[in-house]
């Protein structure tokens, strides 16, 4: 995450998305931005991906829609 060059108010845009804009503003801070930060940590790290290759997948391809990883990101 970079900052936005707006110093006062903290707004930061994630490198995934710049359409996203997070703003603190103190307590009004939601628990959602977590998300986003895990986000930031597994394209950095390979934290899912490290994850998922760990779990064995009992379900038969043919019936599955989403991978492990998927499931683990959602």
């Amino acid at each position: 995450m970079r900052a936005n060059g707006d110093k006062q108010r903290g707004t930061i845009r994630p490198d995934f998305d710049r359409s996203i804009s997070i703003d603190f503003q103190g307590a009004k801070i939601t628990t959602h931005t977590y998300f986003l930060l895990m986000r930031e940590i597994d394209q950095l790290f390979n934290f899912f991906s490290d994850a998922a290759s760990q779990i064995d997948d009992p379900r038969s391809p043919r019936h599955t829609d989403r991978s492990s990883l998927q499931l683990l990101r959602q």
